[in-house]
């Protein structure tokens, strides 16, 4: 959704630890904006993104890593390697 794309955007972009919370807030929004009546795998893209954010922004601030690693965890648990969601990319990044 538009939350995810300007997330993304700001993952890109981000000069700092602030743009890059900015774009966070973005991606935990884009999890919400969520109908229950959706499947679930409605979601599965917007992963990518937030562990994108969570990985700059560890790199800035070691609190973020914990939430980094339950991020990877849930991806795993989702076995979103296993689908077409995730880019080459990331599951190299992250050996996925």
């Amino acid at each position: 959704g538009m939350h995810n794309m300007l997330a993304y955007r700001l993952y890109e972009s981000a000069a700092g630890l602030n743009e890059l919370e900015e774009g966070l807030r973005h991606s935990n929004l884009s999890f919400t904006i969520f109908s229950p009546i959706e499947d679930e795998t409605f979601l599965y893209p917007f992963y990518e993104t937030k562990a994108l954010l969570l990985d700059r922004l560890s790199g800035l601030d070691g609190k973020y890593e914990k939430r980094l690693d339950l991020c990877l965890g849930k991806i795993r648990k989702l076995r979103l390697a296993d689908t077409d969601v995730l880019s080459k990319e990331f599951k190299t990044k992250f050996g996925l």
